[in-house]
């Protein structure tokens, strides 16, 4: 990251800890601190995640992974166009995905996501509206998946299950429903297993 860039973050943070943090350049506490600043802010909600959004732009652009060293992915880290070799992945540090964590991405060709066995929960709309995503893959570990995590992604075709889940509730939703005609989901277990965590989740 060049001294423009760390001078831009400086002033609009407007704290002299946080300039010797971007000095220093420990990101991630930068970056929580960002989102605690604007967390307490009068903007409404749509401000805010956007400007989530432009500073998850602002640190990929500057090779930066803005997920390294959080726990989980907040609303709208990633939202608008991307080239698909932007989007990073998802490292083992996140337990969980919170809702429209990924919205709108936009990558003008099929985006595939693996979500590590180390995510715990991956909550409702967690990915909203993202009509390049096609194949998602979710590893084992995972435990849970809220209802409609998968919200409008209406080219979705591929979903892979693990073992590990305890609950799984309506994962997809599409606005029109001959979408969901289209998607393969694919279970690692049994058919026994499948049928019992639906059975006991729904």
């Amino acid at each position: 990251i060049n001294s423009k860039s760390k001078e831009y973050l400086t002033k609009l943070l407007d704290d002299p800890n946080m300039g010797k943090e971007i000095d220093s350049e420990n990101w991630d506490k930068v970056y929580k601190y960002f989102l605690h600043m604007f967390s307490g802010s009068p903007m409404s909600v749509e401000e805010k995640f956007e400007i989530y959004s432009d500073l998850t732009r602002f640190l990929l652009e500057s090779g930066i992974n803005p997920l390294v060293g959080q726990d989980h992915i907040s609303g709208y880290t990633f939202y608008g166009e991307y080239d698909l070799e932007e989007l990073p992945a998802i490292p083992s540090s996140i337990k969980k995905i919170k809702p429209k964590a990924y919205t709108e991405v936009v990558t003008h060709e099929p985006m595939e996501l693996i979500i590590p066995g180390t995510v715990e929960t991956v909550e409702t709309y967690a990915f909203s509206e993202c009509n390049d995503l096609t194949k998602l893959i979710i590893e084992d570990g995972v435990k849970e998946i809220e209802s409609f995590a998968i919200f409008d992604c209406k080219n979705i075709k591929y979903i892979e299950l693990p073992n590990s889940l305890k609950r799984l509730r309506y994962i997809v939703s599409a606005m029109d429903r001959s979408d969901l005609n289209n998607i393969v989901i694919k279970f690692n277990g049994s058919a026994d297993e499948f049928i019992k965590l639906v059975n006991f989740s729904n």
